[in-house]
């Protein structure tokens, strides 16, 4: 049985290369697209997730999401990672499609209710926990282009801040959760995506 999924993404060239390898993979149904600020606006964001739909040739809904953070003033949007468009500057034309007016958790939800128990929550298994969270653990796409390229595609720092009532004296680990090659995959000489896997979990303790 095929696993639904909907990904949640800010594209990013590291979101796209997840996206298509997502839409490439034969044991992944993608229901869809949801969009949120992170590397560009919301706006730009979504733009960018119609742009991916349509190069892939695919019919899947995007939906667009939150603009800014809930509690706290906005930060400058960090175009010296993806560029300001997200895509390294390449001026790519609009898409000729348009995003759901239903919202990013409207659309969550209406997905949830139609196939109940059938799509992942991948938020679940930050903690290495719950059932068959170990294949859903996902290393940074980017960490994995890193090592493909020898380094001539750095992996960006992700900074993680904890929460005012968290416990400061014990630190906590940040796994991104993103789309993972298959593991015989070869990155390089010293790697295939599994065995690369397997070295960053040992690194956290896990392994």
């Amino acid at each position: 049985m095929r696993h639904k999924i909907i990904i949640d993404t800010d594209p990013g060239i590291d979101d796209a290369m997840a996206i298509f390898a997502a839409l490439g993979d034969p044991g992944l149904e993608l229901l869809g697209l949801t969009t949120t600020f992170g590397n560009v606006s919301v706006e730009q964001a979504t733009r960018n997730a119609l742009t991916l739909v349509e190069m892939a040739g695919r019919d899947l809904p995007v939906a667009a999401g939150v603009a800014r953070p809930l509690r706290h003033a906005p930060l400058p949007y960090p175009d010296f990672v993806h560029g300001r468009d997200g895509f390294g500057n390449l001026g790519l034309p609009p898409p000729q499609r348009a995003a759901l007016r239903q919202d990013a958790a409207d659309f969550i939800v209406s997905q949830v209710l139609q196939y109940p128990g059938e799509i992942t929550n991948e938020s679940g298994c930050s903690g290495l926990s719950g059932p068959g969270c170990r294949h859903l653990l996902m290393v940074n796409t980017g960490d994995m282009l890193q090592e493909a390229s020898g380094g001539y595609f750095p992996s960006t720092t992700h900074r993680v801040v904890n929460p005012p009532v968290a416990d400061r004296s014990r630190g906590r680990i940040s796994l991104p959760l993103f789309l993972h090659l298959r593991p015989e995959v070869v990155l390089s000489e010293r790697h295939t995506a599994g065995s690369y896997l397997q070295e960053r979990l040992k690194e956290l303790g896990f392994g």
